[in-house]
């Protein structure tokens, strides 16, 4: 294991996600805890040093005495492959981060609706601008979550069909009424990306509900904790879609 001594990882602090495997690289010993530093905290000057425009959606790692960047998966394989050689061969291989690159865009554009949480209130927000293609990517992953979490349930489960489709209904509903009382664009958008989250968040609980599903009550447990789920997102997201 080698620790980077130089390096300063900026994540954003307002993305849980983004929050916890920064925090890892520090738990595992990799980075120093000084070296991890969320965006709402940087300086001006540091920030001028940067690409912001790829910064707020590939997380930077930035050497200030080399004043050498890496930017998304080359951040994460440079910091991978100082504790694997096998990791930092695939990570200096095209085609391996081309296969990755997809998956990184889709939750690096989403990950503000994928988390849930509104953007810092004080300190620079480094949310990535808006880009149609990734954000339609992810309302497709959410319909084709739903529809296979609905033909599966309603294969195996003794319940009425309507259950498990009015609740993968429900989260595109509340995008509908939020997104009508949204004063821009950029509102709406944000809602049906909220949605399309629920929508996966209620579509994998139905998932994992599938091995109990063959009885009712194991059925009408799974769909009830899938309300349950997105009942209670459906109360926070609203807060957080007006803040966002």
């Amino acid at each position: 294991m080698k620790r980077l001594e130089e390096e300063v990882i900026l994540f954003d602090d307002s993305c849980p996600m983004c929050r916890l495997y920064t925090h890892g690289f520090v738990r595992a010993g990799w980075l120093r805890p000084e070296h991890r530093l969320g965006f709402s905290q940087a300086s001006e000057e540091l920030r001028e040093r940067l690409d912001l425009v790829r910064a707020r959606r590939e997380i930077p790692l930035f050497n200030p005495r080399t004043g050498e960047i890496h930017y998304g998966l080359g951040s994460l394989f440079f910091v991978l492959g100082r504790q694997s050689r096998a990791l930092a061969w695939l990570g200096g291989r095209r085609w391996f981060r081309a296969a990755w690159t997809p998956l990184y865009y889709l939750i690096s554009y989403n990950r503000r609706a994928m988390a849930g949480f509104p953007p810092p209130r004080e300190g620079y927000d480094c949310a990535p601008d808006f880009h149609a293609g990734w954000w339609a990517a992810w309302l497709g992953v959410a319909a084709a979550s739903a529809g296979l979490a609905f033909r599966a349930f309603t294969a195996r489960a003794p319940l009425d069909p309507l259950a498990p489709g009015a609740l993968l209904a429900a989260p595109v509903a509340w995008a509908i009424a939020v997104a009508l009382a949204a004063r821009t664009r950029a509102a709406a958008r944000a809602a049906a990306a909220h949605a399309a989250t629920m929508e996966v968040m209620a579509a994998s609980v139905l998932a994992a509900g599938l091995p109990f599903a063959r009885g009712t009550a194991g059925a009408a447990v799974a769909a009830g904790l899938a309300g349950l789920v997105t009942a209670v997102e459906a109360w926070r997201r609203r807060w957080v879609a007006r803040r966002s």
